[in-house]
């Protein structure tokens, strides 16, 4: 069995079905392809074997201009700013599944090697080349085990993001609030978590909105 880590989505990747068309891959013309574009997919497509949502201490900005969202697009700080709690969303996967996930981010033919995405030490990053997501970034463990993000160490433009592009994360962290069901089938709503996996309290509206900032 594939040794397991969280990878760590944000921005427009939060949506359960932006995270199936990594998994599972989209035509061009399949429903998931015409939201989202072509995605050609993991070759273990298992779905994840847990989901959390967490907050990040790290601020998301919008860069670049993306030919699909016709604007910018949501990159990861590269390091923590005190006091930013930036909504994200974790699964647990293998980490062979997050090498082919991350090489489609980062446009790469070939995925890298599963045990240096293992290698990476806590806080530590890994180069990957390729497109604007180049880097592999290891955020604080979530409930003992690693946990990977992919971001840009380029220095790209900020740019504005498009109403189509802030449609989609807006629907993504709207699954947030909906009633997930345990393993027995008891409906239950997951807790919000901090980055280490623990429950965290419910922020008020107003607070919460001064807290996160841009909503990328």
């Amino acid at each position: 069995m594939a040794e397991l880590a969280w990878y760590v989505a944000y921005g427009s990747n939060v949506g359960a079905d932006r995270r199936r068309a990594y998994l599972e891959g989209a035509t061009a013309t399949c429903a998931l392809g015409t939201r989202f574009g072509r995605h050609r997919g993991c070759a273990d497509a298992t779905p994840p074997r847990a989901d959390r949502w967490l907050t990040l201490d790290r601020q998301v900005r919008f860069r670049g201009r993306s030919r699909r969202w016709g604007g910018g697009v949501a990159f990861l700080d590269l390091e923590p700013t005190p006091g930013t709690a930036t909504p994200a969303r974790a699964w647990l996967l293998g980490l062979d599944q997050i090498a082919e996930l991350v090489a489609q981010e980062a446009r790469l033919d070939v995925a890298p090697d599963p045990a240096a995405l293992a290698a990476i030490a806590p806080g530590g990053r890994l180069d990957l080349g390729g497109g604007w997501y180049d880097t592999v970034v290891r955020l604080a463990d979530v409930e003992g085990a690693p946990a990977l993000t992919v971001t840009t160490a380029r220095a790209l433009p900020e740019t504005e993001p498009t109403p189509a592009y802030l449609a989609v994360i807006r629907a993504g962290r709207s699954e947030r609030e909906r009633v997930h069901r345990g393993d027995d089938g008891a409906a239950e709503e997951q807790a919000g978590r901090d980055q280490g996996g623990r429950e965290q309290r419910r922020v008020p509206d107003d607070e919460r909105r001064r807290r996160e900032g841009p909503t990328g």
